[in-house]
């Protein structure tokens, strides 16, 4: 039925005034073809001048796309992606806030890791992205559904870093990541993970709750679930600590001497 109805408006409708579906734009241009096409398979020479020519018949490529196509956000991100790929950081920045605050998820996450990978790596280059940029950028994509912001902003709530420690935070992050893992991450790999943050909760319940999740893992064999159940309990069972943390079976109990069970 609804496909119906978008066919009679179709054609009831003059020429050049057919509806744009938001997402559902589409490159028209040779030159917007031939940019996506060059930000699938972007250049990769060995030599350098080579790829400094590569790079600049991409970016000149990208911005006569523009001419036609800017609406597509795919245009745009690619012609910041070119730049980024050509060193030309403060004008993929410019971009990529562009995109962010069209709610462009992905463009947000770059905006994040600029001042991850690159503002901190020299203290005396000026920071394109401040940390309060790059925090506000992670939160908006991990809400937007950015696979990888969740993942990140549950690890970084946990540990404390760019952003301020919320070990709350870190659960429910972790927990919302769970159901849409990043790519080469699996939902038990951040289950584990929200196993430890939630072992080491003031709430008692949510202890009780991660230890289990610690002891699931570590008795699958997994060697940082049983490291990270050795510091969960060593305080309440230290022995049985010390032996999860050697990783020990059990051991038959030798004559003078009964070696504690794991």
């Amino acid at each position: 039925m609804r496909f119906r109805l978008v066919l009679l408006t179709c054609c009831l409708l003059p020429l050049g005034t057919l509806p744009v579906f938001v997402g559902e734009a589409t490159a028209q241009s040779a030159a917007a073809q031939e940019c996506l096409r060059i930000n699938a398979s972007p250049p990769d020479m060995f030599d350098r001048e080579q790829r400094k020519r590569a790079n600049k018949v991409w970016i000149e490529t990208c911005m006569q796309a523009m001419t036609t196509d800017g609406g597509d956000l795919r245009i745009k991100r690619a012609l910041a992606r070119s730049y980024g790929v050509d060193g030309q950081r403060a004008e993929e920045i410019k971009l990529l806030r562009e995109l962010g605050a069209q709610n462009h998820a992905d463009a947000l996450f770059e905006i994040y890791d600029t001042h991850k990978s690159y503002d901190r790596s020299d203290v005396n280059k000026p920071q394109l992205v401040t940390r309060a940029e790059a925090e506000q950028s992670l939160r908006k994509a991990a809400e937007l559904g950015h696979p990888y912001s969740m993942w990140m902003l549950a690890v970084l709530l946990d540990r404390g870093a760019t952003v301020k420690r919320d070990p709350a935070g870190a659960i429910h992050w972790a927990t919302r990541a769970m159901a849409n893992p990043p790519k080469e991450t699996t939902a038990a790999d951040i289950e584990l993970r929200l196993g430890n943050f939630l072992a080491k909760s003031a709430n008692a319940d949510e202890r009780t709750r991660g230890i289990a999740l610690l002891e699931k893992y570590a008795s699958a064999g997994r060697g940082d679930a049983k490291a990270n159940l050795a510091i969960a309990i060593r305080r309440t069972d230290p022995a049985r600590a010390r032996c999860s943390r050697r990783r020990c079976a059990p051991i038959r109990a030798m004559r003078f001497r009964r070696s504690p069970r794991c």
